[in-house]
């Protein structure tokens, strides 16, 4: 008698387990989560900047990389650009501007397209100097 309520229970287990797997499977994939559905964590304001900036890095291939990108907006700790092409995320990019004279580097944290061209995000390796 033991011996069948075991079977029963271990049965039983197993179809509940099979129902799971099936349901995961015609579930829906979730939704690409966008850079308008990220909450802003920013530590402090952006502020708009008007300037050009070469940017120089080396690719995931090991290829050195340059391009020029139009700044968007600075704060104390990131730099937003718009780019022609993409970056890829977890680049450490240098950085030097043309109007401001501001040097440095900073790791792309996001690149995302907009239309033609790409919105990276730039978290500063300690702070942009005059250069």
């Amino acid at each position: 008698m033991t011996a069948i309520i075991v079977i029963s229970c271990v049965t039983g287990v197993l179809v509940f387990l099979g129902l799971i797997k099936i349901l995961n499977r015609m579930a829906p994939p979730p939704p690409k989560q966008t850079a308008a559905d990220v909450p802003d964590i920013r530590s402090g304001p952006r502020f708009p900047l008007r300037s050009t900036f070469d940017l120089q890095w080396r690719d995931s291939e090991g290829r050195d990389r340059a391009l020029k990108a139009a700044a968007v907006d600075m704060s104390d700790r990131g730099l937003a650009l718009k780019a022609d092409r993409p970056l890829e995320v977890g680049s450490l990019v240098n950085v030097r501007g043309e109007d401001y004279k501001l040097a440095g580097a900073g790791w792309v944290r996001h690149c995302t397209r907009r239309g033609r061209s790409y919105l990276v995000g730039l978290e500063i390796k300690g702070s942009l100097s005059r250069g």
